[in-house]
């Protein structure tokens, strides 16, 4: 007659511990792909700003009036209108957009204006005056595993993600 271990004497079986394991990673390498990184983030940011860059050429089209994007602070930006009176952006229905905690932003100018035709113009000023892009602005968007460029072409002001 064959004895049998008792009950707190068994262990796993070999193909138990493998199949566990197995399971183990996919549940991991699926969390580690949906968890939110900074390179992702950076691109968002970006997708972003230049979303509300292009909705300010377009508010300045529509009201036939100078409204300006203010870059002055390297962690958030504001849209201000002829008057210098900060707008309330639809993407985050306030009147200041902040970056999230390790993203900034670098431009060569303080404040990007768009005259009534869309125009895009350098001011380095609050007043809303400036002077045409006299060639293609880039913004830089850094984060701590990454970096995204936004363009905006000084013929057109189109506003584009590279």
């Amino acid at each position: 007659m064959r004895a049998y271990p008792s009950a707190s004497k068994r262990g796993f079986s070999l193909i138990e511990l493998i199949v566990v394991l197995m399971l183990m990673m996919i549940v991991g390498s699926v969390a580690y792909m949906a968890w939110p990184n900074d390179d992702f983030n950076v691109s968002a940011q970006a997708e972003s700003l230049a979303s509300d860059i292009r909705y300010t050429q377009a508010l300045s089209v529509t009201k036939n009036e100078r409204h300006r994007v203010d870059f002055t602070n390297p962690e958030q930006y504001q849209i201000l209108d002829s008057t210098g009176t900060a707008i309330v952006i639809p993407s985050v229905n306030a009147t200041t957009v902040a970056f999230e905690t390790g993203i900034t932003h670098a431009s060569a100018i303080n404040y990007l204006v768009f005259d009534g035709h869309g125009a895009p113009y350098s001011s380095t000023t609050s007043n809303g005056s400036g002077t045409v892009l006299s060639g293609d602005l880039i913004i830089v968007i850094s984060g701590t595993l990454g970096t995204k460029q936004i363009l905006v072409v000084s013929e057109t002001g189109g506003v584009f993600v590279q």
